[in-house]
């Protein structure tokens, strides 16, 4: 297996300097605070892998800021507090609040506000990245821009889950150091999460994402099977899978869903939850599940129970 670079590490800053060189240093993008207020410290806990970061982060202060560079990425934030806001090119600001989350691409970030108190957690995500997911999901290249919808509701079940996985991820990768041993683990995470960012935040491409296409030959859905079979100790994602068969994402994600009434990722789980089955089996009582299910893949502890259990009805 190829090494994933992961970097896990925490920021703690007590000035406006800091937090200003800080932002520079990590994404590129150079913020002036033009003003603060009882800014004592910003802190964040970072997790870098596979080109996104993962951060849960406060601030016990306020401050406002200019942007004088901006960075190339799209940050997809979760508040646990009310106080944030940005103003992007066009004079349009958006505001962070509880209940909703907030997709912003900081390329056009033009100035914004911390207030006191605020705290949230956030995934930051190279704006190629998105545009290369989007792209193969689709199967061809991409004409405009992908703009995002600036909000989206907790109250749907669909995002409610996506913003709580990024919660329990952000625990999982800072906690466990097995995560950032498993190449497979990062490997599934990682597609797992641009899969969510794709098919669950609404941009002007979801019409297309969503929209019905082709059948595909039945020859090519079990070349895609035999595929997954063969390689489930590596860190393949479903782009592999349907670059093995010379079809588009998009179309396996539909062919799977109309013959087997899951996703291809859902069936590549499926045969490494077997895998994780017959070890267990084998070692006996002394096996370390969570060891086990990590190397499989499986970085998510209580969603990896979820699974194990409704696939054999019972707890490993």
């Amino acid at each position: 297996m190829n090494e994933i670079p992961v970097v896990a590490y925490s920021a703690r800053c007590d000035s406006a300097d800091a937090v200003e060189h800080f932002f520079a240093r990590q994404w590129g993008q150079v913020h002036r605070l033009t003003s603060q207020e009882n800014l004592s410290v910003w802190h964040a806990d970072f997790y870098h892998f596979a080109g996104l970061t993962l951060l849960s982060a406060r601030s016990d202060g306020a401050y406002s800021f200019i942007t004088e560079i901006p960075s190339q990425n799209v940050q997809i934030v979760v508040p646990r507090s009310d106080c944030h806001s940005v103003t992007r090119a066009g004079h349009d600001t958006h505001h962070s609040r509880l209940g909703f989350g907030t997709v912003i691409d900081m390329r056009q970030v033009t100035r914004g506000q911390v207030g006191s108190g605020w705290s949230g957690t956030q995934l930051s995500v190279p704006y190629p990245m998105i545009e290369q997911a989007v792209a193969r999901n689709l199967g061809y290249l991409l004409k405009k821009r992908v703009v995002f919808e600036p909000t989206f509701s907790l109250s749907d079940p669909r995002q409610n889950f996506f913003a709580s996985y990024l919660h329990s991820l952000h625990e999982t990768a800072t906690r466990s150091p097995e995560f950032g041993a498993s190449p497979l683990a990062i490997s599934s995470t990682v597609d797992a999460i641009m899969q969510y960012v794709v098919n669950f935040l609404h941009h002007s491409y979801s019409e297309h994402v969503h929209s019905a296409v082709g059948s595909v030959e039945a020859s090519k859905l079990m070349r895609a099977i035999d595929f997954m079979a063969a390689h489930l100790h590596e860190p393949i994602v479903v782009e592999d899978v349907a670059n093995a068969v010379g079809i588009s994402v998009r179309s396996l994600q539909l062919a799977f869903r109309d013959k087997f009434d899951c996703t291809p990722m859902q069936h590549l789980r499926r045969l490494r939850l077997k895998q994780v089955h017959d070890e267990i089996a084998a070692i006996g009582p002394q096996a370390n599940v969570k060891r086990i299910a990590m190397r499989w893949g499986f970085a998510h502890w209580r969603l990896f129970k979820t699974y194990y259990r409704n696939e054999f009805g019972r707890d490993p």
